[in-house]
């Protein structure tokens, strides 16, 4: 059997690091343990930057890759490679009734419908064209979603009998049944991501503490800060009202992913309790996971969620909002808030500041989730790749 498998998928166009591209280099490396006489072979876009850590991982298993600037270069590689098998962990921009061999797609979210925008998301813009995007989104709300339904519909519809549909939680699978009503719970498998593999050499704790000027377990940690649709934006206002209400409120907060520009544009007047910094390594970001008081985590829209669960790996309480994945995949482990009040942030927040009995608690039940989750995610990969190889 010879099967393709789009690299595209770990190639963001916006920043190094997003979901997909962990979990498509995860698996990858499981599909390299599993395989037997299988060919697999990979495409690229070459204009794009590629994870060196996955770059590594083709060339010490002598993969073929091969080079697609667009869809229709996929689609015509498809088609003359002779491959019976298409797998891509971010397939949104295909139209899969036009490839010739079986196909496996991942869909994480439904975020351009569950979600499309929010009255914040131009803080996190910059450029004209940015704008206008999200002017477009707002002003015609209907418009955008029913395009976004048709290309999702294109993709996923059950007439489509080439096709195997994988999501990453159970909210997700719920959502495309709403969605599509077409669908049946039968034509989607609800496997969990697997988790996140941190390739780089652990830091040094006290090099990397004074690096950023903070003390383990004195800081609460943000991260993804120039997405909106993690809406760093209502969480970092909170703690800015609660620097400045509750004097006895002492922890810096640290906001990861913040880029160059500081997005999201927002006053502080309390600047000196906030340290910005741009993504960072798999280690350093393990670090701040590792020595966090607790993970704030305000998403608006999630398919799954890997930030509680690389929190939660290392004992690190968690709080975050109450939509959309999140309370799947952290169950009673986690602090909710609604992540679209400031003041519920606040008072979440003001809570466990204050409760060390909480404090601990919740260090006992992220710890405790970690390994349910965990162990899911692990057999959960293997199913995917038995579905892949046909062994399912």
């Amino acid at each position: 059997m010879k099967i393709l498998f789009d690299v595209t998928a770990v190639q963001p166009s916006q920043g190094k690091f997003h979901g997909a591209s962990e979990y498509a280099k995860s698996l990858f490396e499981r599909l390299m343990l599993n395989k037997k006489n299988e060919t697999i072979e990979c495409v690229y876009n070459p204009d794009e930057w590629l994870d060196p850590v996955f770059e590594d991982l083709m060339k010490v298993n002598s993969i073929v890759l091969l080079k697609a600037h667009t869809p229709a270069d996929i689609e015509k590689i498809i088609s003359t490679g002779g491959y019976s098998k298409f797998y891509s962990a971010l397939p949104y921009r295909y139209h899969s009734n036009v490839f010739g061999c079986h196909s496996v797609f991942t869909v994480h979210g439904l975020r351009d419908l569950e979600m499309p925008s929010d009255s914040y998301e131009w803080k996190y813009s910059s450029g004209l064209i940015n704008l206008i995007k999200i002017m477009i989104k707002r002003i015609l709300p209907r418009y955008y979603k029913r395009i976004q339904l048709k290309r999702l519909s294109s993709l996923v519809m059950p007439k489509n009998k080439n096709v195997r549909i994988i999501t990453v939680s159970e909210h997700s699978k719920y959502s495309l049944l709403s969605f599509i009503p077409e669908l049946k719970p039968s034509d989607i498998t609800v496997l969990y991501p697997p988790e996140k593999v941190v390739y780089s050499e652990a830091v040094n704790d006290n090099e990397t503490a004074g690096k950023f000027g903070i003390e383990p377990n004195h800081y609460y940690l943000i991260i993804s800060a120039n997405r909106w649709v993690k809406n760093s934006y209502r969480a970092i206002k909170a703690f800015d009202l609660l620097y400045s209400s509750q004097k006895d409120f002492k922890c810096k907060t640290v906001i990861v992913g913040s880029g160059k520009k500081r997005l999201p544009r927002i006053r502080l007047k309390n600047k000196h309790m906030f340290v910005f910094t741009p993504y960072l390594s798999d280690s350093e970001l393990d670090f701040m996971y590792k020595n966090a008081r607790a993970l704030v985590y305000p998403t608006l829209n999630e398919g799954f969620g890997y930030p509680p669960v690389e929190a939660m790996r290392h004992g690190t309480p968690v709080l975050c909002s109450s939509i959309a994945s999140t309370s799947e995949v952290c169950s009673n482990s986690a602090i909710y808030f609604n992540p679209f009040s400031i003041e519920e942030i606040i008072n979440r927040l003001l809570m466990f500041d204050s409760e060390h009995v909480l404090r601990e608690k919740y260090s006992f039940l992220s710890l405790q989730r970690y390994r349910e989750v965990s162990h899911k995610q692990s057999d959960d990969l293997d199913r995917l790749c038995d579905i892949i190889l046909e062994k399912d």
